[in-house]
């Protein structure tokens, strides 16, 4: 049995040099990128088993994205699409700080993702997982996706797996509004809600109050119909009618100073 398996997009990002722009750059690092790859690579590196669902080009670029994940321990079930026009979709993304911040570019239409079908993917993973995450991005991408979306999140649920969906909203996607009646459609199949304040406020139409955690997520139980997991900081959450928290993240660290012996632990 998996202990997590994720589903969704992973495209290649490609990203200048720290300090370089797009627009004079003449190199890009490529790698992959994608929520929910993500999220099952850093289960992998925690120690878990993890697995990750998608569709992608049968191409080198779609290959390179299979490779780069189990180089991470994560187990890819791809779905290859092999029409000679598949795509893979690209991000460029361009580091900045203040106040220009960082710039996203997105190639990412019509991408094989789009196609995506339930009967084209190893949906037994789900049923044979503890839990099963994706986020709010998948369901955007086409209405095959919101399908597919659907269908495992139902399958992993009456399989007894736990679902997890964190909205992520993306506003180069959808609008709130659109967003908003896909969520509402989704959520009797979700066990623990991931919602971000920002999007709690903006696409879900309700506006958690400043503080704790878990006064917010009573405010969002009613209308989602379950118990949210409300992210606040590294310190509170709310899920299935618990309250996680306060905790703090312990890092072992060393310093190099002169005359050191050892490290120092800092919390």
């Amino acid at each position: 049995m998996t202990d997590l398996v994720t589903f969704g997009e992973t495209m290649l990002r490609l990203s200048p040099s720290a300090g370089e722009r797009l627009s004079t750059t003449r190199r890009l690092d490529a790698r992959a990128g994608g929520a929910e790859s993500n999220v099952a690579v850093a289960g992998a590196s925690l120690g878990i088993e993890t697995a990750w669902l998608s569709k992608l080009p049968d191409s080198p670029l779609g290959r390179r994205i299979v490779h780069e994940l189990r180089g991470h321990g994560v187990t890819p079930h791809v779905a290859w699409d092999d029409d000679p026009e598949a795509r893979l979709g690209t991000y460029y993304l361009e580091p900045g700080g203040a106040p220009r911040g960082t710039n996203v570019i997105y190639d990412r239409a019509d991408a094989s993702i789009t196609t995506v079908r339930p009967a084209e993917l190893a949906t037994e993973a789900v049923a044979d997982a503890d839990y099963c995450y994706t986020s709010g991005i998948t369901p955007a991408l086409s209405e095959a996706a919101e399908e597919t979306t659907a269908h495992l999140l139902e399958r992993a649920q009456t399989a007894g797996t736990t679902t997890v969906f964190d909205l992520n909203y993306r506003e180069k996607l959808w609008p709130p509004a659109t967003a908003r009646a896909t969520y509402r459609e989704l959520f009797p199949s979700v066990d623990v809600l991931v919602a971000p304040r920002r999007d709690a406020r903006r696409v879900l139409d309700r506006a958690p109050v400043a503080g704790e955690a878990e006064t917010a997520a009573e405010r969002l139980a009613p209308w989602v119909g379950q118990r949210p997991r409300l992210p606040d900081g590294d310190r509170h959450s709310w899920r299935r009618g618990g309250v996680g928290g306060p905790r703090r993240n312990g890092v072992r660290t060393t310093r190099l100073r002169r005359g050191d012996t050892g490290p120092d632990r800092h919390r």
